[in-house]
């Protein structure tokens, strides 16, 4: 059989008459089958004629019959066995690209149908559908009465709220069910695309997923640590610049060396960086010092400049803090109390004394006795009694003067007199006077005469 049909003069035809032909769709040769579109081509030979405006139920195909002697081979019924697509949207909250978990669809959003080749933004979609709640799921789409050909799914606005594409995406045409079928070249808040999806006559294919998920990030500041002592908590002011590197931590175990990086910026005028639209998963930060600076602590222990993080979908992990800070300097003089008053400011000054040993403690409680400390340092004074310990790291000290023999102590700067003098030494500063006094004991000799 070819599908033909005849009608003529032995059929009751008359020429040059109107007439109808109809086709009944319902006939169960057709079932399966839709009408083809009317008089597409612009070829009246080989394309399909009928339409179901004039009568429900029926193909129509109006048509003036041919003069005498006349004919017209031309009145063609095409029918296909039409294709469909579809399936659904969902939060895919552990970004495995597998809709499982108990996650859900998402509804409202807008999925477009392209043919392959078709352009997104420059071509018109085929067909606009909303994902809707269907049965008991929500985010489903579906497109049918297509005709057979190679599509793709196109989803030009992402959901709000999940604007990332999933990142375990299989983005050939598999025909398997729910997984993730999405590629966002754009990167996080731009469309999303499937694959070229061939279906065959009457093939329905509902397998083309798409997760979404919320991004990530995670902030945090650079601060300098005035005092030194470590603490996170003290209101410290922010360093500029201080370059910030996020890398991936596919083993979670703080160190970066089986990662990969992510970006790296710099910190801001108040010290403080950020990275954004991050995928789940495991993170190490790690901060690269400033020259001339030195950390003294870190938001997780030990202070080695990383930050672990572990970040879920959606999450804003803050206060992933720095403290760096920069080396002090102390000066000071040991002088020669000529005239023993005890006088730090004389006039004129007093000469200094060579060859003074001064020694450096830490003071951890701060209460001017180093028998809580370490010795830092050991110096001699010069030829003009000065001494200096620099590039000191911030903190609470006692400097220690070893009075010379046959010399006796007469003033510290700081009371008492007891050759120690306290110093609260902070970042970069410089702390200066740190003077200490001490004389000879001297002779008196006279005569009594008659």
């Amino acid at each position: 059989a070819n599908g033909n049909y005849y009608f003529n003069s032995s059929a009751g035809l008359v020429a040059s008459t109107n007439y109808q032909i109809r086709l009944a769709t319902n006939q169960v040769p057709l079932t399966g089958f839709a009408l083809s579109p009317q008089n597409a081509g612009g070829n009246d030979a080989v394309d399909s004629d009928g339409s179901t405006v004039i009568a429900a139920g029926f193909a129509t195909i109006p048509f003036t019959s041919p003069a005498a002697q006349g004919y017209n081979e031309t009145y063609d019924f095409g029918f296909f066995q039409p294709v469909a697509i579809g399936n659904q949207i969902w939060n895919d909250s552990n970004n495995d690209g597998l809709f499982n978990n108990g996650e859900t669809g998402i509804n409202g959003v807008s999925v477009q149908l392209f043919l392959a080749g078709q352009v997104p933004g420059t071509d018109t979609p085929v067909a606009t559908t909303t994902t809707a709640t269907v049965g008991p799921d929500a985010g489903v789409y579906a497109f049918a009465g297509l005709a057979p050909a190679s599509y793709f799914i196109h989803i030009p606005t992402v959901p709000v709220g999940a604007t990332m594409s999933s990142t375990t995406t299989v983005t050939l045409d598999n025909g398997v069910n729910n997984d993730d079928n999405g590629s966002q070249p754009g990167g996080v808040g731009a469309a999303v695309t499937g694959p070229v999806i061939v279906l065959a006559p009457g093939e329905t294919d509902n397998s083309v997923d798409f997760g979404f998920l919320a991004p990530a990030q995670l902030a945090g500041q650079v601060r300098e640590d005035v005092d030194g002592d470590g603490s996170l908590a003290d209101p410290d002011t922010g360093i500029t610049g201080v370059t910030v590197t996020l890398f991936t931590d596919p083993n979670g175990d703080g160190d970066p060396a089986d990662g990969e990086e992510v970006g790296s910026t710099t910190t801001n005028g108040t010290g403080n960086y950020s990275f954004t639209n991050l995928v789940p998963g495991n993170y190490t930060v790690v901060q690269t010092n400033l020259p001339g600076y030195s950390s003294t602590a870190d938001k997780t222990n030990p202070n080695d400049e990383r930050i672990p993080v572990t970040l879920a979908a959606g999450d804003n992990n803050t206060g992933n803090d720095f403290l760096d800070t920069r080396p002090a300097n102390i000066y000071g003089q040991v002088r020669y109390d000529l005239d023993g008053d005890g006088a730090l400011v004389e006039a004129p000054v007093d000469a200094g004394i060579d060859s003074v040993t001064v020694r450096l403690f830490t003071d951890p409680n701060g209460d001017g006795n180093p028998a809580d400390g370490v010795e830092v340092r050991t110096t001699t004074t010069n030829g003009l009694g000065n001494y200096e310990f620099l590039n000191v790291l911030p903190g609470i000290y006692v400097v220690i003067e070893t009075t010379p023999v046959g010399y006796t102590s007469t003033a510290d700067v700081a009371a008492p007199n007891n050759d120690l003098i306290p110093v609260v030494l902070l970042s970069a500063t410089n702390s200066t006077g740190n003077d200490f006094l001490d004389t000879q004991p001297a002779g008196i000799s006279g005569q009594v005469r008659e």
